[in-house]
């Protein structure tokens, strides 16, 4: 967050007395330092969440933690924290949420889940960009959230082991292998499900929600 910040800083700061950028051009950097500073608080508070629920394999969510939210506000949140690192890979997401549609558990758990399929969905789309879908839908006795993306796809014989622990395609340095295997694990605390099908130009991943957990 603090990079986005810079880079944001930095383009404002360039953008001055430029002969091609207009009094609206600039009024739009500044609207976008401001949703930074607006989020920065609770960017940082998600962040910490994040890295806790690394420690979520071996270790049972507090009764106390679960209760009944709408998921809708939660997808949206984390949305909202990751639009600009988004945009600064020309990737453009858009969202079709049932307003309804309440689960029951723990909202931090979603809200990893989210994150981290955005970013895998951010990351695929590197480095040309490309559009992600996001759908929370009623099934009937499920809820269904799509995270849908135009990316590199994920080759055929990797799909059985992506959420493997420590299991990744991306370079040494550059992916922990931990983010889907995370995704899955803590969608298992919602006594969930999740699949993905996958092909070059399209790779959507489909979590099934239970709508009666207690």
């Amino acid at each position: 967050r603090a990079a986005l910040g810079t880079r944001a800083h930095d383009e404002f700061r360039k953008s001055i007395g430029h002969p091609h950028v207009t009094p609206e051009d600039l009024e739009k950097i500044n609207d976008e330092i401001d949703n930074l500073l607006v989020t920065a608080e609770k960017s940082v508070n998600k962040n910490i969440d994040f890295i806790k629920g690394i420690k979520t394999q071996t270790r049972n969510s507090s009764e106390d933690q679960r209760q009944d939210f709408c998921a809708a506000e939660i997808i949206k949140d984390n949305m909202n924290l990751l639009h600009y690192a988004a945009k600064m890979e020309k990737c453009k997401i858009t969202a079709h949420l049932d307003e309804s549609i309440k689960l029951f558990g723990d909202q931090k758990h979603l809200s990893q889940i989210v994150t981290n399929l955005l970013i895998n969905a951010i990351d695929a789309c590197k480095p040309s960009g490309g559009s992600i879908e996001m759908i929370l839908e009623n099934s009937g006795l499920n809820a269904l959230l799509r995270v849908i993306d135009s990316g590199c796809g994920i080759p055929e014989k990797n799909l059985e082991n992506i959420f493997e622990p420590l299991f990744t395609t991306k370079e040494f340095g550059k992916g922990t292998g931990l983010g889907l295997s995370i995704v899955h694990d803590l969608v298992i605390k919602f006594n969930g499900k999740i699949k993905v099908e996958s092909k070059p130009g399209r790779t959507e991943f489909v979590v099934i929600f239970p709508l009666t957990l207690k």
